[in-house]
């Protein structure tokens, strides 16, 4: 799936699956200039979904933003209020906000985006992603690729959520869901 991390002994590796690929069993072969490892096999997915969190809490909070009303082209970061220290403007969502989540391996796009090149723009997932915040379905305004590797997915906050982190969870058209526990926090 795009954007999966392999580890090897005490290194990392950053992998963007190319955008051709069908799911089923791979091999993973790493080479550098002192050679390649043994292929491992991998299980590639159609889809994987996962979203980015803020490094601070622990990961609870998804990487998030919110548009502001009146400007819809203004955004503020979605955390709690100083959770992101002093310099840095963070407010809890509340219901009606148009939020905006990041993430990967929410699937195929259209048009298709070659992970290889630089892209900038918007690429819808070919399938519908849904959410649901505190349990609540959510309207997706948008599910797709902004970036190279990132999804990038525009969400109404539901009515009737109560005050405090609420989690969050996506799920693609082909059954892929999040997996972690990740929250947003909402105050009404």
């Amino acid at each position: 799936r795009a954007g999966d991390a392999f580890a090897f002994g005490e290194t990392q590796i950053n992998v963007l699956a190319p955008a051709s690929s069908v799911s089923g069993v791979v091999n993973v072969v790493v080479s550098n200039a002192y050679g390649s490892s043994e292929a491992t096999p991998v299980s590639l997915l159609g889809s994987a979904p996962a979203f980015f969190t803020f490094s601070g809490g622990g990961g609870r909070y998804i990487a998030a933003q919110i548009a502001q009303p009146g400007n819809p082209t203004t955004y503020e970061y979605l955390a709690p209020v100083g959770f992101l220290g002093n310099s840095t403007v963070s407010q809890p969502a509340r219901p009606g906000d148009i939020i905006v989540l990041y993430g990967t391996g929410f699937g195929p796009t259209s048009p298709a985006v070659d992970p290889t090149l630089i892209f900038t723009g918007a690429a819808s997932t070919t399938g519908p992603v849904a959410v649901t915040i505190g349990g609540i379905p959510a309207q997706v305004q948008f599910a797709g690729i902004s970036a190279a590797g990132l999804y990038q997915l525009n969400v109404v906050v539901p009515q009737g959520l109560t005050s405090g982190d609420q989690p969050v969870v996506a799920t693609t058209s082909d059954g892929g869901s999040t997996a972690q526990q990740v929250y947003i926090p909402v105050q009404p």
